[in-house]
């Protein structure tokens, strides 16, 4: 085969793969414009974040609906404190967790 041939052949695999992509690229921006009219189920239940700093406990203090479940997630991000464990009042139970490096600990409660 003739070195113009062969290049040719080759442009129009290229061409052929570039149009596979762009296909697959309009189907997720269709799936996207489908999905983005669609509302995420509402949950029940709150999800609040408190990160454990140099300063302290990080917001310093949250204000929960009572009788709604609420997930309280505690991630230390530093050696550099003394909040080690967290002791909270859950439901009427004294409950004690330690509060490991960098790994959230989940305490829920209603």
């Amino acid at each position: 085969m003739p070195l113009g041939q062969a290049t040719l052949a080759g442009m129009a695999g290229v061409v052929v793969e570039a149009h596979r992509a762009l296909v697959a690229v309009e189907r997720l921006r269709q799936r996207r414009e489908v999905l983005a009219g669609v509302e995420a189920p509402a949950r029940d239940e709150a999800r609040i974040a408190i990160d454990v700093t140099t300063e302290g406990f990080t917001p310093d203090h949250v204000n929960v609906p009572q009788g709604k479940p609420v997930t309280l997630v505690f991630d230390r991000k530093t050696d550099q404190t003394c909040a080690k464990k967290v002791v909270l009042e859950l439901d009427g139970k004294k409950v004690e967790k330690d509060l490991p490096l960098n790994q959230p600990v989940e305490n829920a409660a209603t």
